[in-house]
């Protein structure tokens, strides 16, 4: 969408209940309630990070090296997942 509220591009969302999203260079990382989802910026899913020992995901956001972050409220930690998704742990906060 630009300035004027005049729609650019759409983009099909990984998911029906996208919670949060965010833009890292060109990707974008949503979460929805138990998973991670990297798409390209034309909607294509790059990698996918589900685990079933995390539910309720609330925030996403990432660093400057593509490592993404993922908060959950109800049991006070964040989820770090690597770059390529294919790496993850757990801190509490």
């Amino acid at each position: 969408m630009d300035l004027t509220g005049k729609v650019i591009r759409t983009i099909p969302a990984p998911s029906n209940y996208i919670w949060d999203i965010t833009v890292d260079r060109d990707r974008l990382v949503c979460i929805d309630n138990t998973s991670i989802y990297c798409c390209s910026l034309d909607g294509k899913v790059m990698w996918k990070f589900k685990k079933d020992e995390f539910q309720d995901l609330t925030r996403v956001t990432t660093d400057n090296e593509g490592n993404v972050y993922v908060t959950n409220e109800e049991t006070h930690t964040v989820i770090v997942v690597s770059d390529d998704g294919k790496h993850h742990e757990r801190t509490s906060y």
